[in-house]
């Protein structure tokens, strides 16, 4: 596998194989036609860009989650990771999501600059949440 962060050398264990797999895959990949919530994340060191499309019920539930944007591999799967895990969630539930929670998700070592590329959709994600103020469902 190769290196994950420019001029270092590479993590003893590179991204788990179903990580890679899904980022391959890239699970709802894309634009939500009508989202309930949406939102938009940079990173400011590289330039990566994730957009969140979030479809949630009237009980505050994420029935559907979509990404878009572009940027490294390691920011590419954590976005997929997260649309993943956040569906049948409650907003509440996803306000308390502490970052390193989403790291769990990648479950592998990165530099502190390939962190940040891995809470790029967490952060939006947080973004999204407490921009609804009041939170437009639950």
């Amino acid at each position: 596998m190769g290196n994950l962060d420019a001029g270092g050398p590479a993590p003893a264990v590179a991204i788990r194989d179903d990580s890679l797999a899904n980022s391959e895959a890239c699970y709802h990949h894309g634009r939500l036609p009508s989202p309930t919530l949406t939102g938009n994340a940079r990173n400011p060191y590289c330039g990566d860009l994730v957009r969140l499309d979030l479809a949630v019920d009237e009980t505050g539930r994420v029935r559907e989650a979509w990404h878009d944007g572009r940027g490294c591999l390691v920011s590419r799967t954590a976005a997929s990771l997260l649309c993943r895990e956040i569906e049948g969630k409650t907003l509440t539930e996803l306000r308390a999501m502490p970052a390193e929670a989403m790291l769990d998700l990648l479950g592998l070592p990165l530099t502190p600059l390939r962190r940040v590329c891995a809470l790029l959709p967490w952060s939006c994600l947080q973004s999204i949440l407490h921009a609804a103020d009041p939170p437009s469902v639950a």
